[in-house]
């Protein structure tokens, strides 16, 4: 009789994380998300546990005393963590369509940006004229110190959002911006 028991109960688990797979692949699709993004799916899966365990929980409070009072912090803990999966949920959505918007504006800026680079290294060394050089006034530093310091903010951009390596076009940047720095 144990045994069977034991082995229902078993099966009965095997069947509910089979279950809430389903449901997570469900969910995802409808979601419009990709399979791969598994850590929705555990979100996902954390909240149906924990609405899974609310119910039998609720039920089992007919017992006044100390398992009320357990079983009632437990609900509050699991109300708790609810709430930081949702949050958790909502800050990671919040941030996919900021760098989505982030992504567009710099592919925008890409493609203003594409025709200025190819100007300017199509420029070379002999034609900028010493003369020239030798008369740079005040206005003329002031740009030069903000190119540079234009450069150093891309490069780091670049760095930091961990583009390199990436794109070519990102890559060949670089190497633009190596050349002329």
């Amino acid at each position: 009789m144990e045994t069977t028991i034991r082995e229902l109960e078993d099966h009965h688990v095997r069947v509910h994380r089979e279950l809430l797979e389903v449901l997570d692949e469900l969910y995802l699709a409808r979601k419009g998300l990709k399979a791969h993004d598994r850590s929705a799916m555990v979100q996902r899966r954390e909240l149906q546990c924990s609405m899974a365990t609310t119910s039998p929980i609720a039920e089992a409070m007919t017992n006044n005393g100390k398992l009320e009072a357990r079983l009632l912090d437990l609900m509050q803990q699991n109300y708790e963590k609810d709430g930081s999966v949702v949050r958790h949920q909502d800050e990671k959505l919040r941030l996919i369509s900021r760098f989505t918007e982030e992504r567009i504006k710099y592919g925008k800026l890409l493609q203003r940006i594409r025709p200025i680079a190819e100007e300017v290294r199509s420029w070379t060394a002999d034609e900028i004229d010493p003369r020239k050089e030798a008369v740079v006034d005040e206005g003329e530093r002031y740009l030069e110190k903000e190119n540079e310091t234009l450069r150093e903010l891309l490069v780091g951009i670049i760095m930091q959002s961990g583009y390199q390596g990436t794109n070519k076009t990102v890559d060949n940047w670089l190497e633009f911006l190596e050349e002329i720095g």
